[in-house]
């Protein structure tokens, strides 16, 4: 099977293929974000986790979801290819996690919940050399008004964030989500963080 170049113009004429009903078009793509989704996944998952789940499974499975629900897909494109794999592969692991701790207890984020020291390592960017109310709370209260805030922005702006700060991903891999450039991803990632920062400190001074 051809590799696919990095590009969305590339991308957009396998959608296009897709659309069409080129069976090989979708292997194509599905091969091409495998690695990134499998990266993502292996970053989320715990040690309590990994002894339970295999990050390539969890991908395989999400890659089948999608297969089934690429014509609501397909209709509307309502975000990028990359981010709609991205989401369906985050939603798969959440499922997992639940099951696997047989509980329907939602978090703020709704989600595997991510490391502590990179959500107190954004908030701190957010906060910088302020005196604000937040250098009085604990680390979880500090870590669930992050995720409160994080939860206020769209879905490409949280995907780009926790994908910088979370998972650690070069600007090139969020752009290959995002069907961006490595410059283009970088500045989503300034305006998304100013957006935050924004919401962060409208949040504190209401409280």
């Amino acid at each position: 099977m051809d590799q696919i170049a990095d590009n969305s113009s590339e991308i957009n004429k396998l959608i296009d293929r897709m659309r069409g009903g080129d069976p090989e078009a979708i292997n194509l793509l599905f091969a091409h974000y495998r690695k990134h989704l499998v990266s993502m996944v292996n970053g989320r998952l715990d040690n309590r986790l990994r002894v339970r789940l295999d990050a390539s499974d969890v991908v395989q499975d999400a890659l089948k979801d999608a297969a089934r629900r690429l014509g609501g897909y397909l209709a509307s494109e309502p975000v990028p290819f990359g981010l709609w794999l991205r989401q369906i592969t985050v939603d798969h692991l959440n499922k997992a996690w639940r099951y696997h701790y047989k509980t329907d207890q939602r978090t703020v984020r709704n989600e595997v919940p991510m490391p502590e020291r990179s959500s107190l390592e954004l908030a701190r960017q957010l906060v910088s050399n302020r005196s604000t109310p937040s250098q009085h709370l604990s680390r979880k209260e500090i870590a669930e008004r992050l995720w409160q805030a994080l939860s206020l922005l769209s879905e490409v702006d949280q995907a780009v964030l926790q994908m910088r700060n979370f998972e650690n991903q070069s600007y090139e891999e969020i752009g290959l989500v995002l069907g961006l450039s490595a410059d283009a991803a970088r500045k989503q990632y300034v305006r998304a963080l100013l957006r935050l920062s924004k919401i962060f400190h409208e949040r504190e001074s209401s409280s």
